[in-house]
């Protein structure tokens, strides 16, 4: 397969993933309100749930009118308890995707797709990548590892919609610290991305016809935690440079 074409999965897993991964972000969350997040420096676990409810109720907002909120956030918003915040953002968001249709026209913030079906894939990625967050915030204060798996349908589409929409494109005009000059696979269960990388943009491709110097395998909540910088590259198979790899991750680090 080379299309590349969004693929959705079944509208309901995302609603699904919301709602199971809000539920995990709450718990883990609650009993280190105020321990340091890890992966996101500069954040604690309170402002880990505030960035978590933003997100939630600005999609709310956006869904509702057809436009990009503005001014946002909104002035009555209250925050102080951040925990009730983000339960009572994500019950919004699931009441809001609950009465709208995916395939209606709205406001996003990539081009290529101008529909609400849009944030119920992008929202089910966050959650899934901020419940990781806040599972390593917890591990990290309690000592407990409690990071679980992301599950492989969604970290396979998070892997796609990563590669596609966060770095896939042009760089011209971008300040490039990391200019890979390379071919670089990326590849899991079965899927698999070549991307075609130099200083002025990555070209992505679902396909793994041709040989490549280098190949990135593992499974598939391991390869999307690397993407996202929420995991080690020594816990995939690296196939050719590994200092490649590493680059490479570096320059995901500046979309």
């Amino acid at each position: 397969m080379t299309s590349n074409e969004t693929i959705y999965l079944p509208w309901d897993r995302y609603v699904e993933t919301i709602s199971a991964d809000t539920d995990r972000l709450l718990e883990v969350a609650a009993p280190v309100l105020g321990a340091e997040v890890p992966s996101c420096p500069g954040w604690d676990v309170d402002d880990l749930l505030d960035h978590v409810g933003h997100v939630y109720l600005h999609k709310v907002a956006a869904m509702r009118s057809g436009e990009s909120p503005d001014p946002w956030p909104p002035p009555d918003l209250d925050t102080t308890d951040p925990v009730r915040f983000a339960r009572e953002a994500g019950e919004a968001l699931l009441r809001e995707l609950g009465q709208q249709d995916p395939y209606a026209e709205g406001w996003t913030w990539y081009d290529a797709d101008q529909t609400n079906g849009f944030w119920f894939r992008r929202m089910a990625q966050e959650i899934a990548i901020h419940r990781v967050d806040g599972e390593l915030a917890h591990g990290a204060a309690t000592g407990e590892p409690s990071v679980t798996p992301i599950p492989e349908d969604i970290a396979l589409d998070g892997i796609d919609e990563y590669l596609h929409l966060f770095v896939g494109g042009s760089w011209e005009g971008e300040d490039v610290g990391h200019p890979v000059d390379s071919t670089v696979r990326v590849a899991s269960t079965g899927r698999a991305w070549t991307l075609q990388v130099s200083g002025e943009r990555i070209d992505v491709t679902r396909t793994a016809e041709d040989e490549v110097p280098t190949e990135i395998t593992g499974s598939a909540h391991d390869v999307y935690v690397w993407l996202w910088g929420r995991g080690p590259l020594d816990a995939l198979s690296v196939f050719g440079d590994e200092d490649l790899a590493v680059e490479l991750r570096a320059r995901f680090a500046e979309a």
